[in-house]
């Protein structure tokens, strides 16, 4: 086990990275809420501004997809560069199909 975390032979990250992505997806979620609270707020206030706010939930709402779609991307990309790691490791033990 130990030997494991301390050698490059294997990548942890393979391992831990559907946490990671989870990780992340909460993340984005709370700023999310965080954001919409925000606008919310600007709605309310007493002077506050009704399209400033509207808009603020608005981007809110974009930025929240956009940031769900960049941060799959990034996740996958890592897994396919490690799936590019193992069937490099593949080939050099067993050698080019023929």
């Amino acid at each position: 086990m130990i030997r494991g975390l301390l050698s490059f032979d294997r990548f942890l990250f393979p391992r831990i990275a559907w946490w990671v992505h989870l990780i992340g997806f909460i993340a984005i979620l709370i700023s999310m809420v965080v954001g919409i609270v925000s606008g919310v707020v600007i709605i309310g206030a007493g002077k506050g501004d009704t399209a400033a706010g509207l808009f603020m939930i608005a981007g809110t709402i974009v930025g929240t997809i956009v940031s769900i779609i960049v941060w799959r991307m990034i996740i996958e990309l890592w897994m396919v560069a490690f799936s590019i790691d193992s069937n490099l490791r593949a080939i050099r033990q067993h050698g080019l199909p023929k």
